[in-house]
């Protein structure tokens, strides 16, 4: 009996249809599972801003009908959320609204209205102005909301009672934040660091000499605080980096706290992460400042380990050698926690360069770049040279790890490790040389600065935790701390702060 076309459909599918139909809804499932979390993720926080808006709304009413009587230029007025009634409930979409404020500050016929809240499970919105709130502002860890700070030149402040009404005396503001409105070009950090950056080859307080002198730590007299870097100085955005054992550097994005390094050629503000926002405050130390801690590499036998990616192990040539195929052990963390904790905020990181710097310094050097060929990296030049130096500049075009076209295009996220360059600007130097500056925590700490190979095989400069140094180590010798930074964009704005640990800048 023959079969005809209609029992050969009968048949089903095949085991090999049926395993490739498998294989396909796996890796959907991997790209989407992501990429749905965070949609989610945004979409509470949309959703948390909405009701915050909604609270300022019924707040201004209140306030043009003298429920609440908003009328001194010298006094900011906290009201309570709970003296607030909306429509529809009052709750984040994560928990219970525990405490929450509409915060306004009158400027004679004019109010400016910011919101502030902590819901019960430690989700909140840091004292933001009306204008400035969105998804990036809901934070996690809030575990406090600090009703003493004031707007602008106010210095005294109401806080309504739970009664709603006025008490009977205010409180001294323990600090302000400044009044910025939509678009006010006070609020650009680039521009606020501009203001008062001091340049690093002329007489200064704390620089004397007229020259920062990099073959010595920072101090009082080898420079300390905010400079501009004088290579830079005929750019558009001439980049400005802070330096020595400051305390107004701090920021908090996406619920972390940060160090301020430096801006970028293009104006961003690179910043290197300083642990969790703790109740507004970011004075963390220790291991408290790192995401985790790792190896840069799992081997130390080739100078392909030097790379924050690498190529093929005993290959004949340097382009085989330092090729960017492979991921390093510690760009793995880096790339994971990025994904768990910033994927939503990328729109407000840029895509700058990060360098990788693997030219070499010995060229005369028997076949040196390959194998475990002895190698003298850039670096190791730079800081062991008379006079010591140290650039910004990316030497290779292999080297510059970007997301995009700008660099190597080998980035799959805009965030890796500082330079050494980057830490001798902020006043470390090689050796024992204690080197205590803001980026000091006690602790060994990886860099992506390749040292050298030959010996002990690849080495790669780390922050030594003994006293602050950068001395080459073997790259799986120790498991150092891993500090990730990442550059916000030359349009980030801040809403509160001073800079400092206890009031650290937070970002729009």
């Amino acid at each position: 009996m023959y079969k005809t076309k209609n029992n050969l459909n009968k048949n089903g599918f095949t085991l090999i249809e049926l395993l490739s139909v498998i294989i396909i809804i796996g890796v959907i499932s991997i790209i989407a599972i992501p990429s749905i979390s965070g949609y989610i993720s945004n979409s509470r926080k949309v959703s948390y801003v909405t009701t915050a808006s909604q609270y300022i709304e019924s707040a201004k009413a209140l306030v043009e009908t003298r429920k609440f009587p908003i009328s001194s230029k010298n006094i900011t007025y906290y009201i309570p959320t709970s003296c607030i009634p909306l429509e529809k409930g009052g709750d984040s979409p994560y928990g219970t609204l525990e405490e929450g404020y509409v915060v306004v500050a009158n400027a004679g016929n004019k109010n400016t209205y910011f919101f502030t809240s902590m819901d019960s499970l430690n989700m909140g919105i840091p004292l933001t102005n009306e204008n400035e709130l969105n998804a990036d502002v809901v934070q996690s860890d809030i575990t406090v909301i600090d009703t003493s700070i004031g707007i602008g030149n106010r210095t005294e402040i109401y806080v309504y009672t739970s009664d709603c009404v006025l008490p009977e005396s205010t409180i001294a503001a323990t600090n302000t934040i400044p009044d910025y409105g939509p678009n006010n070009s006070n609020g650009n950090l680039y521009n606020e660091l501009k203001l008062n950056a001091t340049p690093d080859n002329k007489v200064s307080a704390y620089l004397p000499s007229g020259k920062v002198d990099l073959s010595k730590p920072s101090s009082d007299t080898n420079g300390k605080g905010l400079y501009m870097y004088s290579n830079s100085t005929d750019s558009t955005y001439p980049v400005y980096y802070f330096r020595g054992n400051i305390n107004n550097n701090n920021i908090i994005f996406a619920g972390f706290c940060w160090k301020m390094v430096r801006t970028t050629e293009t104006g961003g503000i690179k910043i290197l992460y300083n642990g969790k926002a703790n109740a507004g405050k970011c004075t963390n130390t220790g291991s408290a400042t790192h995401i985790a801690t790792s190896v840069y590499n799992t081997s130390h036998t080739d100078n392909a380990y030097v790379g924050y990616m690498y190529g093929t192990p005993g290959s004949t040539t340097y382009e085989q050698t330092h090729a960017n195929v492979n991921d390093s052990a510690v760009k793995k963390v880096i790339d994971k926690w990025y994904e768990d904790n910033l994927i939503s905020y990328a729109s407000r990181i840029e895509d700058t360069v990060w360098c990788n710097d693997r030219s070499i310094s010995n060229p005369d050097a028997w076949q040196p770049g390959i194998k475990n060929n002895y190698t003298l990296y850039g670096a190791n030049a730079r800081f062991w040279s008379t006079p010591y130096t140290a650039t910004l500049e990316c030497a290779n075009p292999n080297d510059r790890f970007t997301v995009g076209s700008k660099g190597n295009g080998k980035l799959t996220y805009p965030i890796a490790l500082l330079s050494a360059d980057e830490v001798v600007l902020a006043g470390h130097k090689s050796s024992w040389s204690n080197s205590q500056t803001y980026l000091y925590n006690g602790l060994n700490w990886w860099t992506m600065t390749p040292d050298a190979t030959g010996g002990i095989g690849a080495t790669v400069f780390p922050i030594h935790g003994a006293d602050g140094g950068l001395i080459g180590y073997a790259v799986n010798a120790i498991s150092a701390g891993v500090r990730p930074a990442i550059s916000l964009k030359n349009n980030t704005n801040v809403v509160s702060g001073d800079g400092s640990a206890e009031n650290p800048y937070v970002v729009k």
